[in-house]
Order: structure tokens, then C-alpha cells, then sequence
């Protein structure tokens, strides 16, 4: 048997402890290259109809989506703190299959650029039809991966709002209903709508949903942030009145 002072000892050790500067480290990392691949997919989309988009325009979509994406997926470090005080076991559990969502994300933004080259050499010249039979397995690998991609995060979000409604934690009881799926939701709903701006339409399209998970880093950081002003005060308060 372990005793209880072993088990307290046991559990130190895996309680991972960072400052906001470091948390504020994270968040800005996982806005930054959320920020990053929305723009680049923007400048790319601009072009419209694929057989007018460059070639610098889909490698720089590709340079974003490969090397950049995966990065998105550390803003939700922050994500882990703020949801620690309902249990350290549920913390990483959510905040892990959240961030696995990016990750994933990042692995099928890598069939982004030959299934757009063959596309865009099909368009361009009609007798390279031979190449729609590679655009098969890509787009079963790509259906395969969404599908995959879609479950995790809405595991994660469920795990999320649960948790807020019945742990304590440090986000308020309303952030339940802005989970990381129903944050992105208006994200997909602005990509379908027809009297916006274009330019609206396109970096809400796709990859467009990087916006919502922005909002969602940055109001993570702001409430940890507020949380951590409070116990300074308090503390202040204690050391006062003794």
C-alpha cells in the first residue's frame, strides 16, 4: 500500500506550476500562428477560381498549414491551468484532446498542396485527366481525417463545458456555452453568408475557424490573469491584517 504521504508526494511532482508570464508565453504562441494560417489562407482564397492561384501564394497556405498550424495547438496550455482546480486528471484530459485537435488539423493541412496542385493541372489543362485517380485517395485520407478532426473537438468541448458547469474552475459558469466548438460555430455560419464582404467570407472559410480559437486563447488568458490579480490582493489583505 502507498501511504498518504507518498501519494501527496506523488501528486507534487506531476503539479506542473508556470507564471503568467509564461502562460501569456503560450497564449501569444497559439494566437500567433492561429492569426498566421488565417491570413495566409486568406491572401490565397483571394484569388478565387484555383487555376489563378500562384504558386507563392499555395506554398506560403502550405508553409502556414505544415509548419505553423501545429503551434496553435500549445494556446491551449492555458486552457489546461484554467480548468486545473476541477481535477488535474480532467484538465489534461480536455485540454489535451483539444490541443490534439489542432495537431490533427495540422497533419491534413499537410495533403494541402498536391491535392491543390492536381487540381489546379486538371483545370489548367484538360488532358490531365489521368490525375483525378491520385485525387482519390487524398480525399478519402482528407474525409477520413475531418471526421476524426470533428469528434475530438466535440469530445473536448463537452469535457470543457461539463467541467465549468459542475467543477470549479477559473473561468465563469457562462463559458460553458462558449466552448471551442460553439466559439467557431459563427466562424463557419459568416463562410455560407451571402451579404458580407468577401474578403469575410473567404478568411471564414476553411480554416476561417482559427478565429474563434483566438478568441477563445485570449479570453483564457484574461480570466487566469484575473484570477491571479485577486489571490496577489488577498494575500496582500492577509499579510495586512496580521
Amino acid at each position: 500500500m502507498v501511504s498518504s504521504k507518498n501519494q501527496d508526494s506523488m501528486r507534487n511532482n506531476f503539479h506542473i506550476t508556470l507564471s503568467m508570464q509564461s502562460i501569456r508565453l503560450f497564449m501569444f504562441v497559439g494566437l500567433f500562428a492561429s492569426v498566421t494560417v488565417v491570413v495566409c489562407n486568406t491572401i490565397l482564397y483571394s484569388y478565387g477560381n484555383i487555376a489563378f492561384w500562384p504558386q507563392w501564394a499555395l506554398n506560403l497556405s502550405y508553409w502556414a498549414g505544415s509548419m505553423v498550424l501545429a503551434f496553435a495547438a500549445l494556446g491551449f496550455v492555458p486552457t489546461y491551468f484554467a480548468l486545473r482546480p476541477a481535477g488535474q486528471f480532467w484538465a489534461i484530459v480536455t485540454s489535451g484532446f483539444l490541443a490534439y485537435f489542432v495537431a490533427l488539423g495540422s497533419v491534413g493541412h499537410g495533403s494541402f498542396f498536391p491535392y491543390y496542385s492536381i487540381l489546379q493541372a486538371i483545370e489548367v489543362n484538360s488532358k490531365e485527366k489521368i490525375l483525378e485517380d491520385f485525387l482519390v485517395p487524398i480525399q478519402t485520407y482528407n474525409q477520413f481525417l475531418f471526421l476524426v478532426c470533428i469528434l475530438i473537438l466535440l469530445l473536448g468541448s463537452v469535457f470543457y463545458s461539463v467541467l465549468i458547469l459542475v467543477k470549479p474552475t477559473i473561468y465563469p459558469k457562462w463559458m460553458a456555452f462558449c466552448n471551442p466548438a460553439l466559439i467557431t460555430l459563427p466562424i463557419y455560419l459568416l463562410a455560407s453568408a451571402k451579404d458580407i464582404h468577401p474578403i469575410i467570407r473567404i478568411a471564414s472559410n476553411g480554416i476561417g475557424f482559427h478565429l474563434g480559437l483566438s478568441g477563445h486563447f485570449l479570453l483564457t488568458y484574461y480570466f487566469l490573469r484575473q484570477s491571479s490579480e485577486q489571490k496577489k490582493v488577498r494575500a496582500d489583505v492577509k499579510i495586512t491584517t496580521n
